[in-house]
């Protein structure tokens, strides 16, 4: 796979985007199901030259600060019209249809009241939900689907984290399933072979259930079947969906397949650095 950048995923496609550290968040519904999705791109946004200002005393202050770098408004690489004041980059024209169509928002002028100018401690903030809390235990994901009152009452599987680690936004949650590559989400890896009766021993070591060892032992084998059985390559997207072949475009079609299983997913994080 390839090593995704935030260049190009912006310039690939995105639903929303807000500005300041450069973390986007995108809903869709499915049946009677809303559904989050949550994309963090790790690393600083240039906003300004993303989405820069094309008229008024707003531009004026733009080409004063940037005389250089500002992005012209004729010419080769002019700014694509957005509205009367502000237009897009033409690296991100991929983008415009999205926002004629009304299905993207640009927010401007977004940032936290904490003063940090740690990098890493802003991005903590973000997740957290708390900034310059930082010793809150939880995430702000993990609050919201605690504290949501018309979940169904039969979920397997509430929140998805795509990578390989779970992020801080869902800090708390014990029933996140986090899954990077699906390939090797199974115990049937290598020489060792997972076969029907090292299956059923471990299932039957975690039926009773009578600690939270057994709940998360029980919930692991479960979750390693549903993706064993279920997430494969031959997956065939719904609407005409198109996936890249690079690590962005592979998470985001298996959340797709995930979504799609009805597992009762209310929250999908996927995190993207570069």
């Amino acid at each position: 796979m390839l090593n995704p950048t935030r260049r190009g995923f912006v310039t690939g496609g995105l639903a929303a985007a807000t500005f300041g550290l450069a973390r986007p968040a995108f809903a869709s519904k499915v049946g009677d199901t809303d559904i989050l999705v949550v994309v963090f791109l790790r690393g600083g946004m240039n906003g300004l030259d993303l989405v820069p200002p094309v008229s008024g005393s707003d531009r004026l202050l733009y080409e004063a600060a940037r005389p250089t770098l500002r992005v012209p408004l004729s010419g080769d690489g002019a700014a694509l019209t957005l509205d009367g004041g502000f237009g897009l980059h033409p690296a991100a024209a991929s983008l415009l249809p999205l926002y004629d169509s009304g299905r993207m928002a640009v927010v401007h002028a977004t940032g936290m009241h904490d003063p940090t100018r740690s990098h890493f401690e802003a991005q903590d903030f973000l997740e957290f939900g708390t900034p310059g809390e930082k010793n809150i235990g939880s995430g702000w994901l993990h609050r919201h689907l605690a504290s949501a009152s018309n979940l169904p009452p039969e979920i397997l599987i509430p929140a998805l984290a795509s990578g390989g680690l779970q992020p801080l936004s869902l800090l708390g949650s014990g029933e996140t399933l986090t899954l990077d590559e699906p390939e090797y989400f199974t115990f049937a890896t290598g020489p060792w072979l997972w076969n029907d009766a090292q299956h059923d021993a471990m299932r039957n070591l975690y039926r009773m259930q009578a600690s939270a060892v057994h709940r998360a032992g029980a919930q692991t084998i479960n979750s390693v079947d549903i993706v064993d059985t279920y997430v494969t390559d031959d997956y065939t997207p719904s609407g005409g969906a198109v996936y890249g072949d690079d690590e962005v475009g592979s998470r985001f079609k298996v959340a797709a397949q995930m979504i799609s299983l009805d597992l009762g997913i209310q929250v999908v994080t996927l995190d993207i650095g570069g």
